[in-house]
């Protein structure tokens, strides 16, 4: 959905930033242009470490659980 909206935004700047009568307005235009995709970027970037986090999170877990049983067999 939000993927959808930004792709409708992006695509309506392009037009008006085509469209612009003056350079001041395109150059404005590109800028939100710019500013919208570095956004995007970023949105998946973060995503991607929290991903990265997860599954280290997991791994972490998996290794606790594995040296509390170690050391539950260890002591009887």
């Amino acid at each position: 959905m939000r993927e959808k909206i930004m792709e409708d935004l992006l695509k309506k700047l392009n037009e008006r930033a085509i469209n612009a009568k003056t350079q001041k307005e395109f150059l404005a235009l590109t800028r939100q242009i710019i500013k919208i995709e570095e956004l995007r970027l970023n949105r998946e970037r973060m995503e991607d470490l929290e991903r990265r986090m997860l599954a280290i999170e997991q791994i972490l877990v998996n290794i606790d659980r594995m040296v509390m049983k170690q050391t539950k067999v260890e002591r009887w």
